[in-house]
């Protein structure tokens, strides 16, 4: 754990993970969630974000309990994953996921995306939901990422906060 990544391995896993989903959707015909953390910096495997996993983990298997037919982690340097292949529409699986990460304490630290049968990916905006909100501010999160809006020193802050907040305790580095 604590391993510095660099943008090329973070780049890699996306592309690997991109093929994984396409491997699940052969062989699993239900929507897929798939399911990392948002953790800035580039340590992205250290307790935080083992925390903020494991509960992502727990929330979604409540959530979808009895629905699930199969699941998959994936615990690489860049990040940890996770797949869920739920018997359940995939537009509605992306409106209660999407109320997980907008209501759940820890739901803006997590990045929880939702595939067709087809595997095209659901968003907000097919939906009709807002966009998500920056940790910092009111703005549209992508906006604030794009224009590099805030320091990564500010969000940590704000993710260590929140951790706080969580947990009651005091969070590592």
């Amino acid at each position: 754990m604590n391993k510095i990544v660099s943008l090329d391995e973070i780049l890699l896993n996306k592309e690997n993970r991109q093929n994984l989903r396409a491997l699940i959707r052969t062989i699993m015909p239900y929507s897929l969630i798939s399911f990392t953390v948002n953790y800035v910096g580039q340590i992205k495997k250290n307790s935080d974000t083992q925390l903020l996993f494991n509960q992502g983990v727990r929330e979604i298997e409540k959530t979808f309990c009895g629905k699930i037919r199969f699941k998959q982690f994936n615990y690489s340097d860049t990040g940890f994953e996770g797949f869920f292949a739920a018997e359940q529409d995939a537009k509605e699986v992306k409106k209660i996921v999407s109320g997980i990460e907008d209501s759940h304490i820890l739901g803006r630290l997590w990045d929880i995306d939702v595939f067709d049968s087809c595997n095209n990916q659901l968003t907000r905006y097919d939906l009709g939901l807002n966009k998500r909100k920056c940790l910092l501010c009111d703005n549209d999160a992508d906006n604030c990422y794009i224009l590099r809006r805030h320091s990564q020193k500010e969000l940590m802050q704000k993710i260590k906060d929140i951790l706080n907040n969580f947990s009651g305790l005091p969070v590592g580095e």
